[in-house]
C-alpha cells in the first residue's frame, strides 16, 4: 500500500509558493513528478460541495481560514526505499517551514492517505458541476504571471459575480437584469512548472438566458463569461514575454458533456519579443522529445535557480 512520497503544503502568499517551487526543483530535480497549485477559491468549492478539505489539524485550521491561503500538492518519483523517500520529503517540508515559506505541511507514502490528500485537487471540477454550468479556460503562462492574472480576475469580474458570505448563505447580486447569468465561483488551479493553468467560472443554471438556450439546444456563452474571456484574451495579447503566454481553449462542462472552443490570439510581431534562449531550448526539446514524454518540470527553465 505504498506509493511515491507525496506532500501537501499551505502557504500564506504566492511569493512563498514560487520559492517553494524553486527549492523543490533544486532538491528533487528530475524526480519532481507533480507540483500542483490551488487557490483558496478552488479549495472552497471542493469543501462546500463535496465536503473535502485539506487535512489541516484543528489548531492550524482557524488561522488558515482567516487568511487567503495557497495549497501545493507535490509528488516525487523515487527508486529509493520507502523509508528513505519518506525521510527526504519530511526533511524538505521541515526546511521550507523553517524558512517561513509555509504555515503547514504534511507528507505521506501510504497510498490511501495520499489519495485522500489529493482529493480536493482531483475532484475540483466534479465539485463545480454540483454548483452550476462550468466554463473552464485553459491558459499557458509563466508562474510569475499568476499573481497578475488573479488580480485581473478580481478587478474585471466584480460586476458579473454573485457574492456570498463565508458560509455561502447570504448572497448579493450586482445591479443589472434580474435574469442575467452571473458568475458564482471564479478560481485558479493548475501545474505551475509547466505553466498549464486553468481559470474556472461557474454559472448558476437557473438564469433565464441559459435555460432558454438549453431548451433550444443552443450552445450559448453567457455575456458575463464572454466579458471574462475578452479580458483574458486582451491581457494575454499584452504580455511581451513569449508565445508561451496563450489562451488555449474554453470548455463548457455540463451534464457530462464537454463543448470546447479554441482561441488563438493574433500576435503582433512588433509587440511580441521572444527569448532566444527559451526558443532554442524548446526547439531542442521538440527535436529530442517529439512525443513530449520527458519530465517537463525540469525541462523548461521558467525560474532561475
Amino acid at each position: 500500500n505504498f506509493s511515491s512520497p507525496f506532500a501537501n503544503l499551505v502557504c500564506d502568499d504566492y511569493d512563498s509558493v514560487i520559492k517553494v517551487l524553486r527549492y523543490a526543483r533544486k532538491e528533487f530535480a528530475e524526480t519532481l513528478s507533480a507540483f500542483e497549485y490551488m487557490d483558496q477559491g478552488a479549495l472552497g468549492v471542493a469543501e462546500r460541495e463535496l465536503y473535502m478539505k485539506l487535512p489541516i489539524p484543528f489548531n492550524h485550521y482557524g488561522t488558515v481560514r482567516r487568511k487567503k491561503f495557497h495549497a501545493i500538492f507535490m509528488e516525487v518519483s523515487s527508486s529509493a526505499s520507502n523509508k528513505q523517500s519518506s525521510n527526504v520529503m519530511t526533511s524538505f517540508i521541515d526546511k521550507v517551514r523553517n524558512l517561513g515559506l509555509c504555515c503547514y505541511g504534511m507528507s505521506s507514502q501510504d497510498k490511501q492517505e495520499s489519495e485522500k490528500l489529493w482529493g480536493p485537487r482531483r475532484s475540483v471540477i466534479t465539485a463545480c458541476k454540483a454548483t452550476g454550468t462550468v466554463f473552464k479556460f485553459d491558459l499557458t503562462i509563466t508562474p510569475e504571471q499568476l499573481p497578475e492574472l488573479v488580480h485581473l480576475l478580481e478587478s474585471v469580474s466584480a460586476s458579473d459575480r454573485t457574492l456570498a458570505s463565508g458560509d455561502g448563505k447570504v448572497q448579493r447580486v450586482p445591479d443589472g437584469p434580474a435574469n442575467a447569468a452571473r458568475i458564482k465561483d471564479l478560481f485558479v488551479f493548475g501545474q505551475l512548472p509547466t505553466g498549464s493553468i486553468h481559470v474556472v467560472a461557474t454559472v448558476e443554471p437557473g438564469t433565464c438566458d441559459l435555460a432558454r438556450a438549453s431548451l433550444l439546444g443552443v450552445h450559448q456563452t453567457p455575456a458575463c463569461v464572454t466579458r471574462l474571456k475578452m479580458a483574458l484574451y486582451n491581457w494575454l495579447r499584452m504580455r511581451k514575454t513569449s508565445p508561451f503566454s496563450r489562451l488555449l481553449s474554453l470548455s463548457k462542462i455540463s451534464d457530462e458533456q464537454i463543448t470546447q472552443w479554441t482561441h488563438q490570439p493574433d500576435w503582433d510581431e512588433h509587440r511580441f519579443q521572444g527569448f532566444p534562449s527559451r526558443d532554442l531550448q524548446l526547439s531542442i526539446k521538440k527535436a529530442w522529445d517529439p512525443k513530449g514524454i520527458m519530465n517537463p518540470y525540469k525541462s523548461w527553465s521558467f525560474i532561475d535557480t
